[in-house]
């Protein structure tokens, strides 16, 4: 992975927010992997943004909306992101698998489970997702190599043309 990896942790309970992110954090120090985390305490958040994550911490049971409605609405913005769900409920299993989550964790937090689930999400991270400085330099955003329909030198600068947009750097 050699971009900053972007991460989304959501659970409304705040000691388990903080103690996935802790968690998360230690074990990507470990493997050199740089990340950006954003934290919603709140469904509605998370779930009325459009952000471009890599990877997704979920908690299952939230109001308004819960972690599977959230997983779904993820996936329309990046169809590659990896998603675990970190709940206490095994009722919603049959669901999380069908929107092939890559762990389903139960709490209290197993830290072996999640360091050895991260270890296995980075090995499995498609490499479809190209990471696209823009041309102001002060931005980058991240394009999934199937919506690129062709790139193109102009001058000095690179043009990407995809089915959501141009990009020039």
């Amino acid at each position: 992975v050699g971009a900053i990896m972007k991460i989304a942790l959501c659970d409304d309970e705040k000691k388990y927010l903080d103690e996935i992110e802790t968690g998360v954090k230690a074990i990507l120090e470990e493997q050199n992997i740089s990340a950006e985390f954003d934290l919603f305490s709140d469904s509605k958040e998370i779930y009325s943004c459009n952000n471009f994550y890599d990877m997704v911490f979920l908690d299952i049971e939230m109001e308004p909306y819960s972690g599977i409605d959230v997983a779904k609405k993820l996936k329309t913005v990046n169809p590659y992101i990896i998603i675990f769900i970190i709940t206490s409920h095994d009722s919603y299993l049959d669901d999380a698998m069908d929107l092939n989550v890559f762990r389903y964790i139960k709490k209290p937090l197993d830290k072996k489970r999640l360091k050895s689930g991260i270890q296995k999400a980075l090995e499995s991270i498609d490499n479809n997702v190209i990471s696209f400085f823009l041309k102001n330099g002060k931005a980058s955003i991240n394009i999934l190599s199937d919506d690129i329909i062709f790139v193109e030198t102009v001058g000095r600068n690179t043009r990407v043309v995809t089915v959501k947009g141009e990009y020039t750097s």
